[in-house]
């Protein structure tokens, strides 16, 4: 994941306990991992998990936008942001930002 071109894309996180911040992230466009793994064509959707059993379904059309960042500003991500790997939706609200990622699965 490293080792590929890296993007940034300057969003709001809005998170649904009444805050939000605006970052610029970067990392690697999740379409880019998708089109190396040549999803199947009846693929409908992916579903992001995180630690402690969190996950989050989206479309494949929403997965369009997911960055999979891996610095913030000019700093890796550091644990509370989501260490090793987390997933920027800019038009979603925070709960979809899957932290911690651990999985990509395509259903």
């Amino acid at each position: 994941l490293l080792a590929l071109s890296t993007f940034e894309v300057t969003a709001t996180l809005d998170c649904t306990g009444g805050w939000y911040t605006v970052q610029t992230w970067r990392g690697v466009p999740l379409v880019e991992l998708l089109a190396r793994a040549q999803v199947r064509p009846e693929a409908i959707g992916i579903i992001l998990r995180g630690v402690a059993d969190y996950s989050a379904p989206l479309t494949l059309a929403q997965a369009q936008e997911i960055l999979l960042a891996t610095h913030v500003g000019e700093e890796a991500l550091n644990h509370v942001h989501g260490f090793p790997l987390r997933a920027v939706i800019p038009s979603r609200r925070g709960w979809h930002w899957v932290k911690w990622l651990t999985e990509i699965e395509v259903i």
